[in-house]
């Protein structure tokens, strides 16, 4: 795990297990479960894209005019988790087309006919008129609400190696034991859920193959073996992992008490 050894430690390691055997992965029994999950998940997905797109911004800015920096390996790295996450090849009846994970999660969404109209409204008010506007919206479930709340924090306190930190260990090298566990123990079969059996398991492939320990290895080059940054970093992946517990605890306390909408 390189770069990840400089960070972890037995609360991060704590952290990570609990997730990994959390109960929300057997508790998806149903369609009605996975359409309860997705509908609060995908704003993690989300998130997620703008978590990503803050590390770009800050290791390697699209500026006009451009000037190298000091650190091409940062954008390598960066660059290279962009590429997979928002551009991916996904292959339609034999015809490769190109898109993001969120919008495949929305087709996934889709195809088990969940309600995709609340983030699109969502994401419709961020463009609109920003995160927080959009995060007091009615229809954004409040788990979901107190995630991406938690993720924003990251971005504005603007430590780019606590960013990378949460990215890593909240993210990319927890997704593929996270993914993992759900494709293992969920009662919904590949038959009934193509499209979101295909998003875990290339979300799984790509993770744990190349994007896991790049993320891994962008956290160690920012530290720069600082110890006040490793410290930093340290903290941010505790609460990037505290995050998701909670935020895991609040869909499955929605999955056994879902509301009904008229």
């Amino acid at each position: 795990m390189a770069g990840g050894s400089l960070i972890a430690n037995e609360r991060v390691e704590t952290l990570k297990e609990k997730l990994t055997r959390h109960p929300i992965y057997e508790s998806v029994e149903t369609l009605q479960d996975l359409r309860c999950f997705m509908e609060h998940h995908i704003y993690a997905v989300w998130d997620f894209m703008s978590l990503l797109k803050a590390l770009q911004a800050a290791v390697a800015p699209a500026q006009t005019p451009w000037m190298p920096s000091s650190r091409p390996e940062l954008r390598r790295f960066i660059n290279e988790i962009v590429l997979g996450e928002e551009c991916d090849e996904y292959n339609v009846a034999g015809t490769t087309r190109f898109i993001s994970h969120f919008e495949l999660y929305l087709l996934s969404m889709e195809e088990v006919r969940a309600d995709t109209r609340p983030i699109r409204q969502f994401i419709s008010v961020v463009n609109e008129n920003g995160v927080e506007a959009a995060l007091g919206l009615p229809i954004v479930p409040r788990p979901a609400i107190e995630f991406v709340q938690s993720t924003f924090q990251f971005i504005r306190e603007q430590k780019d190696h606590c960013t990378a930190s949460a990215f890593a260990f909240g993210r990319e090298d927890l997704i593929p034991a996270m993914f993992g566990a759900l494709l293992e123990r969920m009662k919904i079969s590949e038959g009934m859920a193509p499209n979101f059996h295909y998003y875990l398991k290339r979300h799984t492939q790509l993770d744990a193959e190349t994007h896991g320990p790049l993320a891994l290895q962008l956290v160690a080059t920012l530290c720069d073996k600082n110890d006040r940054r490793e410290q930093e970093a340290r903290r941010a992946a505790e609460r990037a992992l505290e995050s998701r517990i909670v935020f895991w605890d609040g869909v499955e306390a929605a999955m056994k008490n879902p509301v009904v909408v008229d």
